[in-house]
């Protein structure tokens, strides 16, 4: 397994990243106030703690803000090219008419443009499950946007609406960790629709994270998005059912049928940098996983261990 994009330089001196809808900054999600509100009740708990009992969570005092644009700074310094993207990601946020949609969508700035790097260049037909990116995509690498999987498709139990080897690249954003029965039919069903030696994008919670372990280790729930939904819309692949460590995304996509599997974790930057546990590897620590991975064969697996109570050999794509 090759990490390629995890070597991103440190060595950050004073930038200044233009001013992004400062007067948003009021206006939040659920999920945003929860994550700030649990970084507050974690440091609150640390100070009544004694000097001496008190471990260091954050390696900087940095401002989130500032958090995040270095972020974004630090992924352009590694990849000139995706200066002319990042600017694109800023006017698709900042034309979201739902003001809370478009501050929240801001905190994300990271991962947007991070997927936008991992995406080889066209021409072919792409799929985008978040659609947010897209433009880039279109504009800066010539791929064509295949429509969007529409809401309250089942990606878990329905079959890709797509022919068979007829599809290029296929982005799974933020998308695995809602699956509360069946991954593996959703990525056998990617491996049958893309052409022999297309992509998979995906991103998904870090359940191995310097966040969730602190956040565990304070007797808070470490899951990102632990939160039942109360409507009718937010009962159907709301909640995040699993979230998972880096290995075990590897293990699911090579019994899907992929291979060279390319793998960098980063943080949102929502909260300062986290100070790494000593005496564990520092490595893919990050908030969230990126992965890039090439379909190599025909799916080997239909059930894993551990990920599933059993283990069983693919024998056939569904509906045949």
């Amino acid at each position: 397994m090759r990490l390629p994009f995890g070597a991103i330089s440190k060595r950050i001196a004073r930038w200044a990243a233009p001013p992004v809808q400062h007067e948003l900054a009021p206006l939040v999600t659920r999920e945003t106030d929860n994550r700030m509100s649990q970084i507050g009740d974690c440091i609150r708990a640390l100070e009544n703690r004694s000097r001496s009992a008190s471990p260091k969570i954050f390696a900087t005092d940095e401002h989130p803000e500032n958090h995040r644009r270095r972020l974004v700074h630090e992924l352009i310094t590694e990849h000139p090219d995706a200066d002319a993207a990042y600017q694109i990601i800023v006017d698709a946020i900042n034309s979201i008419e739902d003001l809370n949609t478009r501050a929240h969508s801001i905190l994300h700035e990271v991962r947007y443009l991070l997927t936008y790097i991992m995406v080889p260049n066209g021409p072919g037909r792409l799929v985008d499950v978040s659609d947010l990116i897209s433009s880039a995509l279109v504009q800066l690498k010539s791929w064509k946007i295949e429509p969007a999987i529409a809401p309250g498709f089942n990606l878990e139990a329905q079959r890709l609406p797509f022919e068979d080897d007829s599809i290029d690249g296929m982005l799974l954003c933020e998308v695995i960790e809602h699956f509360n029965s069946d991954p593996m039919f959703c990525l056998i069903e990617v491996n049958r629709v893309l052409r022999p030696d297309g992509f998979i994008v995906l991103s998904t919670p870090n359940a191995a994270s310097w966040f969730a372990i602190y956040k565990a280790l304070q007797h808070m729930q470490p899951n990102r998005f632990a939160n039942y939904g109360t409507k009718e819309h937010e009962k159907f692949h709301f909640i995040h059912a699993r979230e998972y460590v880096p290995s075990e995304i590897v293990l699911l996509l090579e019994a899907a049928g992929f291979g060279d599997v390319e793998m960098t974790t980063k943080d949102y930057g929502i909260s300062p940098p986290y100070h790494p546990v000593p005496g564990f590897d520092a490595s893919l620590r990050g908030e969230t996983i990126f992965c890039r991975a090439y379909k190599r064969g025909r799916p080997q697996k239909r059930y894993l261990t551990p990920i599933y109570l059993e283990d069983k050999d693919f024998d056939g794509f569904a509906g045949r």
